[in-house]
């Protein structure tokens, strides 16, 4: 394991979308099941391009229709063949290393729209500071999906619970629900549920169980 400051360098580099999806799988899936009992009666849902994202879309495949926005290439293959759903995707720049959709277009379309919910991740939250990520582009990009949207839903494992990144976009009273493992201490939840947010922990093993 490296240390020291190329360690520190290594903490704001942006992991490939291919790394991101094998880490935590086990807790990733239970996240994302959880998060399928939090759409409810939404119709209109943003859903970002993370690797928990697309295990979440995946659960959606039998949901009822609902209209879905993404800049991720990695949702549509996830929800392929869902023919109930309706799946949009606005203009924009291929980011290859992430398999997303980004640039100035993907605001303009998002700005005269509005949306029931997103389901979001985050390479780091912090109780503070809030949401941030590695590359700007995304972070502006996120700002213009929270904008539109009437609920926030964070997916996010327990290792994402960690200093800072480069770019924030999303303060923590901003946030309706948070779902993650119960790998996060309570001393953090605590912090997060101070400002109004609503904190769900999973356990991976019960969810081996069903």
């Amino acid at each position: 394991l490296a240390h020291g400051p190329t360690a520190e360098r290594s903490s704001f580099l942006e992991p490939q979308i291919t790394d991101k999806a094998v880490v935590n799988l086990a807790l990733k899936r239970a996240i994302a099941r959880f998060a399928r009992t939090l759409v409810g009666t939404d119709r209109s849902i943003i859903i970002d391009s993370g690797s928990t994202a697309q295990l979440f879309a995946e659960t959606l495949r039998d949901a009822d229709p609902l209209a879905v926005m993404t800049t991720g290439l990695n949702i549509v293959d996830a929800l392929r063949g869902a023919t109930q759903h309706s799946i949009m995707l606005p203009g924009g720049v291929l980011r290859h290393e992430s398999r997303s959709l980004s640039g100035r277009m993907v605001e303009s379309t998002l700005a005269n729209m509005h949306f029931d919910a997103l389901y979001l991740g985050a390479d780091a939250i912090d109780p503070v500071s809030g949401l941030s990520t590695f590359n700007e582009e995304e972070a502006h990009q996120n700002t213009a999906m929270i904008t539109v949207s009437r609920r926030i839903v964070v997916l996010a494992d327990s290792t994402k619970f960690r200093a800072p990144g480069l770019h924030r976009f999303c303060e923590i009273e901003r946030i309706h629900t948070i779902v993650t493992d119960t790998g996060l201490g309570d001393d953090v939840v605590e912090a997060i549920e101070a400002r109004g947010v609503v904190v769900h922990r999973v356990d991976p093993i019960e969810e081996k169980k069903k």
